[in-house]
């Protein structure tokens, strides 16, 4: 005679299996890969194992899952890279950390306005186009840091 195989429950730390089912059904309505959820589970856990988390390990990973993705906050003139012909986010970025080292005015942004239409002909930081501000860039780096 075959005994009966015993039906495993789980001990008070290992996850349950709605945990585990949980898990699959957010990551899957997430759209996240096979390979995106262990890199979650890594990150909550120091394990890629799914099926080897803790109760305590599933319920944080749940927890990130319904949390939504974390947002970041965009990059400053992140709108302006895709624009043919003018000046990249990075550009204008560069150029106003640059000036900040640069200028002695305590409204910086109101003197770096000025700077650029008296030296470049420009009205403002997003209206200069890529060679322009590859041209800002070099003036910039000869001009003395202050500190």
């Amino acid at each position: 005679m075959n005994p009966k195989p015993q039906t495993r429950y789980p001990g008070p730390s290992s996850k349950t299996p709605n945990q585990l089912r949980a898990i699959w059904a957010a990551s899957k309505s997430a759209g996240m890969s096979e390979e995106s959820l262990r890199d979650l589970v890594e990150a909550e856990t120091g394990s890629r194992s799914i099926s080897g988390l803790s109760k305590d390990g599933a319920g944080r990973v749940l927890n990130r899952l319904f949390s939504g993705p974390q947002k970041q906050k965009p990059k400053r003139y992140s709108d302006c890279d895709r624009r043919p012909g003018m000046a990249t986010g990075a550009q204008l970025r560069k150029i106003e950390v640059m000036w900040k080292g640069r200028a002695r005015s305590d409204d910086k942004a109101a003197s770096l306005r000025t700077f650029l239409h008296n030296k470049f002909g420009a009205s403002d930081l997003r209206f200069l186009k890529r060679s322009v501000a590859s041209d800002v860039i070099v003036a910039l780096e000869k001009m003395e840091v202050f500190t």
